[in-house]
C-alpha cells in the first residue's frame, strides 16, 4: 500500500485489472497490428491492463483514508465479464483512443451506481455519459495518418472471450513522458455471493 505525504494530491481512479493471460495474448496481438498498420502512439503494457469504473483525478490526501473506507463498504459478488469486439473513440476510422468493448453487466453496473454515489457525497463530480466500460488498448497521437483499410481489420478482428472479476482497486495514476504509472492504493474483494 501507498503511503501519503501530507498536502500531496494523488490521481486516482477506480478499476479492476485485466490479467487473464487469453485476453492479454489477445490485446498483444492486436497492438501488434496497430503498429504493424502504422499507428503513432501509446500502448499499455500487459501489466497495465484495466477497466476503468470511475475516474476521480487529483485528490487531496485528506479525503483519500475517508474514500478508501466508504469504498470497502461496497457489497457485490464476484462476477464475469464478457469482451465483445474493438471499436474507436470518437470513431474506429479516426480514434484518439482503441478500446475493445464489454458486454452490459448487471453487478458491474450496480457497483459503478454505488461508486458514483459515494464519490458525489465527497464531492466528485458525477459522470455526465452512460457507463460503458471498455479496455484501452492504445492512445493514438496521429490518427490522421492512419489507412484507411485499418478500420475493416480491426472491425473484423473476433474477440469471444470472458473473465472472472474478483477485486476492483482505487489505482493512483502517475504521468510520465513515456506514458502513465499505475499503483494500486487500496483492493476490495468481491464476495461469492451477496
Amino acid at each position: 500500500m501507498l503511503s501519503l505525504v501530507g498536502g500531496v494530491k494523488m490521481r486516482l481512479f477506480i478499476a479492476f485489472d485485466v490479467d487473464d493471460a487469453s485476453i492479454v495474448s489477445k490485446v498483444m496481438d492486436i497492438q501488434r497490428i496497430l503498429v504493424r498498420e502504422g499507428v503513432k502512439g501509446t500502448f499499455p503494457d500487459q501489466e497495465q491492463l484495466h477497466v476503468t469504473i470511475k475516474f476521480l483525478g487529483e485528490t487531496p490526501d485528506d479525503k483519500v483514508e475517508l474514500l478508501k473506507t466508504k469504498l470497502a463498504e461496497i457489497k457485490a459478488p464476484k462476477f464475469e465479464v464478457f469482451f465483445d469486439g474493438v471499436t474507436g473513440f470518437p470513431s474506429l476510422s479516426s480514434p484518439r483512443v482503441v478500446v475493445i468493448r464489454l458486454l452490459e453487466n448487471d453487478t458491474l453496473l450496480k457497483i459503478f451506481h454505488d461508486i458514483e454515489k459515494i464519490t458525489s457525497s465527497m464531492g466528485f463530480r458525477r459522470e455526465s455519459r452512460a457507463f460503458k466500460p471498455h479496455l484501452t488498448i492504445a492512445r493514438v497521437k496521429k490518427p490522421w495518418s492512419w489507412k484507411r483499410h485499418l478500420a475493416k481489420i480491426l472491425s473484423g478482428v473476433s474477440i469471444d472471450m470472458r473473465m472472472t472479476v474478483e477485486c476492483i482497486k482505487l489505482k493512483k495514476s502517475t504521468l510520465t513522458p513515456t506514458g502513465p504509472i499505475y499503483e494500486d492504493v487500496d483492493v476490495y474483494w468481491l464476495e461469492r455471493g451477496v
